[in-house]
C-alpha cells in the first residue's frame, strides 16, 4: 500500500501503531498516513487529500449513521483511477454494510462477496 489511510475517531494507540510500522517497515518514502473526517467528505466542495489505485480497509463500517460518508470518501479518493478498487473485509451482518454495499453498485462498482 502507498498510504495508509485513518477516519479522525480512531484512538491514538492505533494511529501511532499505524506510524510505528511505516517505520519499521521502511515505508516513510512511499507510504504515508492521512487523518479523514469522512462526513466532510459529503461537502459539495470536497476534494481528496490524494487519489489512489487501490483503498484497502478493514472493519470500517460499524454505524448506519457512517455509510455515506464512507462511500463518499472512497469513491472521491478512487475518483480519478478509473480501474481502480476498493477491497473491504468486514464482518457480515454490521450495521451499515448492506448500505455501503448498495451504494456503492449504485456507483457502478461490481460488487464480489465472499
Amino acid at each position: 500500500a502507498n498510504s495508509v489511510v485513518e477516519e479522525r475517531w480512531q484512538p491514538t494507540a492505533l494511529q501511532s501503531n499505524l506510524a510505528y510500522n511505516i517505520e519499521l517497515n521502511e515505508l516513510g518514502g512511499t507510504c504515508a498516513r492521512l487523518r479523514l473526517d469522512w462526513h466532510a467528505s459529503l461537502a459539495p466542495d470536497f476534494r481528496a487529500a490524494r487519489e489512489f489505485p487501490v483503498v484497502l480497509g478493514s472493519d470500517l463500517i460499524y454505524y448506519e449513521r457512517d455509510a455515506e460518508a464512507l462511500v463518499a470518501t472512497v469513491l472521491a479518493h478512487l475518483q480519478a483511477n478509473p480501474g481502480a478498487e476498493f477491497l473491504l473485509m468486514n464482518r457480515q451482518g454490521r450495521p451499515g454494510l448492506d448500505t455501503v454495499l448498495a451504494a456503492l453498485g449504485d456507483a457502478g462498482g461490481t460488487l464480489t462477496t465472499k
